[in-house]
């Protein structure tokens, strides 16, 4: 199969390049390259919507970025999942992907690293920073090796169900967290 670029669309490099993703063969290099463009892309947003969101901790609180985070990606990952049960493709779970990115990146993202500086006493401050960057890096490490593992067995539409309950399990652990609004 050729690759094809799409005509006149403005929408531009989105829609263009989920159109050719979708029509090159699984192990062409043009859907490698058109893959690791979408990433770069998706990687420049996450960090300037980081930016945004750093503002937001201390006007919202802690607590309530995450709260609003793991229910937010719970209700993202359901959808994403319900949409590869039933076979959706293209721009609907484009959008919802990007919108997890968004939602993660505004809330879970910001408070996960003003969190781990804050936690920790002063004379034990480095070390601690240290393990608990490792632990999360870590933490990172398992979700992306897992991913494809549980998308093999478990299919990707259930894979999606399983890290959307780990969210709302965040979501019901984070609930009786005191409010650090205004407190640092």
């Amino acid at each position: 199969m050729r690759l094809r670029r799409c005509r006149a669309n403005p929408l531009s490099p989105w829609y263009r390049s989920l159109y050719i993703a979708e029509i090159a063969p699984s192990g062409s290099r043009g859907r490698l390259v058109v893959l690791n463009q979408i990433a770069t892309v998706i990687g420049l947003l996450a960090a300037q919507i980081v930016k945004v969101a750093l503002g937001t901790v201390e006007s919202w609180g802690r607590r309530r970025l995450l709260l609003v985070g793991c229910a937010g990606l719970a209700i993202i990952y359901a959808a994403v999942g319900a949409g590869y049960v039933m076979g959706v493709q293209g721009w609907p779970l484009l959008l919802l992907v990007v919108t997890a990115i968004a939602t993660y990146a505004t809330t879970l993202a910001p408070v996960t690293w003003v969190a781990l500086s804050e936690i920790f006493p002063g004379e034990a401050h480095g070390a601690s920073m240290a393990i608990a960057t490792t632990a999360l890096w870590a933490a990172c490490f398992l979700l992306t090796y897992t991913f494809p593992l549980l998308t093999a067995r478990a299919r990707t539409g259930v894979t999606f169900w399983i890290y959307g309950a780990i969210c709302a399990a965040g979501f019901i652990m984070g609930w009786p967290a005191p409010s650090s609004r205004h407190r640092v």
